[in-house]
Order: structure tokens, then sequence, then C-alpha cells
């Protein structure tokens, strides 16, 4: 029974009415009652720190006081104390005041039974351990939810640097393609003019040379001979003079790419007249940057290049356009066509190189490379790129 004690703190300044609770409570059944008896302010809540009750019977009227001031107090302060007002005023108003003021309810004197007393005590106490338990269960939970809201703000914080960080990896590959990209050009332009100013004068002269050794012959037939090796020469030359064009395009920086895309047409189909070559190209005026311009005309060469190489096409279709502020070129051959892997590494394991450097030159400038193929039904290569924001796009 020592387990089933519970502990009442009657505050009550009128002894007879003590005596008639203690009485009471010492018929119930429901459960083993101590009683301990207060009569003022600062004896009940001496009681609360030191007793520490289960429940406590609040007289209404304490003299020169209110009990609901009691009760009012002890909740301020935090004492998680069920009330239960004991009152001689059995009507809807105490009522209502003694459950605003947090009492759990309330007996009318003279009205009160052994039962009556032991329920509404038992009532009280369980109702306030329930209360205490969900409180206790919902400190719980509250702080589960902080603890893994630390976690999750370290967790977010950790995620954002290892964000922030393959940005910057990110931005500094970018930045090294750029620049790989930028070296690369520089050596073809180098190049290109090295072909202009050594071999390619020195053919010129070679064949000046020639022709005044010519002039000075009478035999016919060394004069032929020389003709020939002329002829051989300024083929040479002209070979030299293609792939210096093909290093650097001769018409890109002045006249804009469309029209540097004609020209290169022009002289692929004398090399490839098997080729039917279509075009539907828009003038850019000169809008796009040089760098876009640049990476551009080396997709388009590599495109044209792979459909010499490997497609075995008979027709190309070449568009160059703008929409969306993006500029668009498309190479779209009728040939061979192949399966486009999931993944690019394939391309560069299996030695494809072309079309990765094609790519990379297209996310150099922030744009990207798709690739539509299938084997027996050709092969469509589309680079899009953001126009310049300062850049008008053509009608």
């Amino acid at each position: 029974m020592e387990k089933d004690l519970r502990k009442i703190l009657l505050v009550e300044d009128d002894e007879d009415d003590f005596i008639l609770t203690r009485d009471l409570l010492k018929q119930a059944k429901g459960g083993l009652y101590e009683l301990k008896w207060v009569t003022t302010f600062s004896e009940a809540f001496d009681a609360l720190d030191h007793y520490q009750p289960d429940a406590m019977l609040v007289d209404y009227d304490l003299g020169a006081t209110n009990g609901l001031e009691l009760v009012r107090e002890a909740v301020l302060r935090g004492y998680q104390v069920p009330a239960v007002m004991l009152t001689g005023r059995g009507n809807y108003d105490v009522d209502l005041e003694a459950m605003r003021a947090g009492v759990a309810d309330y007996l009318v004197k003279g009205e009160v039974t052994v039962q009556m007393l032991d329920r509404t005590l038992r009532y009280a106490i369980e109702q306030q351990q329930a209360q205490n338990d969900l409180r206790r269960i919902n400190d719980e939970l509250e702080e589960r939810v902080r603890q893994r809201t630390i976690e999750l703000e370290r967790t977010n914080q950790e995620l954002q640097a290892e964000a922030r960080e393959r940005e910057r990896i990110s931005a500094e590959l970018s930045e090294v393609q750029r620049r790989l990209i930028d070296s690369a050009e520089a050596e073809r332009l180098h190049f290109a003019q090295e072909l202009h100013d050594g071999p390619m004068q020195d053919i010129y002269g070679a064949v000046y040379q020639l022709e005044i050794l010519k002039n000075q012959l009478e035999n016919k037939e060394h004069k032929d001979s020389l003709s020939e090796i002329q002829e051989i020469l300024q083929q040479v030359n002209q070979a030299l003079r293609i792939t210096a064009g093909e290093l650097r395009p001769p018409a890109l920086a002045p006249y804009g790419l469309e029209k540097a895309f004609r020209s290169h047409v022009e002289h692929f189909s004398h090399m490839h007249p098997e080729l039917e070559i279509q075009l539907d190209l828009t003038a850019d005026r000169q809008r796009l940057s040089e760098r876009v311009r640049l990476a551009l005309f080396r997709i388009y060469q590599q495109g044209m290049a792979n459909i010499i190489r490997h497609a075995s096409a008979t027709r190309v279709n070449l568009k160059f356009h703008f929409t969306d502020g993006n500029v668009i070129l498309e190479i779209e051959d009728n040939g061979a066509g192949f399966e486009v892997p999931k993944n690019w590494i394939h391309l560069v394991r299996s030695g494809h190189l072309g079309l990765v450097g094609a790519r990379e030159r297209a996310e150099a400038v922030n744009g990207r490379l798709e690739v539509e193929s299938q084997p027996g039904v050709g092969t469509l290569l589309r680079a899009v790129v953001p126009v310049d924001d300062e850049a008008d796009v053509p009608d």
C-alpha cells in the first residue's frame, strides 16, 4: 500500500472543515491518503516546496484572501500540482472562475461525500500525471527536434561547403579548359602564320626562280620538266594555304561566322564533290563574340571532318540560326550513324576524341553539344550557345 500513498495538501483556515476533510479521506477506499493541513499563503507555498503534494484542496475563502489567488500564483510559479477548490458557493460563475484560474475541479462544502472526494482527487492526480507525461514526451520530442535541427544545420553547412568547393573546382577546371583551348587556338594561329611567312613564301620564291630559269632554257623538254615542277610546287602551296585556312579561317574575323561557313563550304565542296551540302544560314553580322564564333566554327569543322571520315554520307544539312536568346548550329547527315553512348567517357576510351573536343568547346562558351544518331539513319550534331548579353539577335 505504501506505493499507492497520495499526499494531499489542504489549504483551509477553518479547523472544523479540516477535521471533516480528514475524516472523509480516512474513509476513502480508492487509495491511501496522507493529509497535510496549512492555513496561510506562505505555509501553502512552503509545503509545495518541501512536502511536494500530489494534489491540493484549497478553500475558496481564506480570510481576507481568495483561494483562487493562491491557485493563480502557484500556476505562475510553475507548480504542477492539481488543485481542487472547496467552496460553499456552488454556482456557474464560481465554476467558470475556478476553471479559468487553473483549478482541476471544485467541490461544494456540505455536499461532499467520501466517494465524491476520492474520485475527484484520483481523477485530478491522474489527469495531472497524464499532462506531465505528455509534457515530458513533448519536451523529449522538442529536444530531439532541436538536436536533429542542429545535425541538419551542420550537415547543410557541410553540404554548402562541399558545393562551394565543387563550384570552385568546376570554375578552375572551366578556366583551365578555356586556357587550353585559347592556347591551342594561339598555337594554330601561330602555325598558320609560320606557314604563310615561311614555307609558302619559300615556295612562291622557288616557283619564281624556276620561271626565270625556264625562260633561259632553249630545250623544250627541259622547259616542260620545270613546268611540271612548278605545278607540283603550286599544288603544295595550295595545300598549305588550305591547311592555314583550316587553322585560322580568313573570313571569320572580318566578315562574321555566316560568311565563314559559306566560304569553307565552297572550298569543301570542291574537295568533296560527291557530297551535297544544303545551307540554311542566318547572318550574324559580327554580333557574336570572337570566342563564340571561333568555338562554333571549330565545332563545324569537326562535324564536317567526322562526316568525311566515318559517315559515308551523300547529303549534309547545315543550319545556323538564333532563337530564344541562343545561337544554334546544326550539322545533319544521312550517313551510317552510330550508337550514341550514355556516357561521353566511352568516346574518350574508344579514341573518338573529336566529338569530346567539340563538346568541350561548346561548354567553354557556356553552351552545350547535343548528338542524336542511330545506326543506319544518320547523325545530327547540335551546338546551343547563349548569345552575349550585349549582342542583338538578328531579325
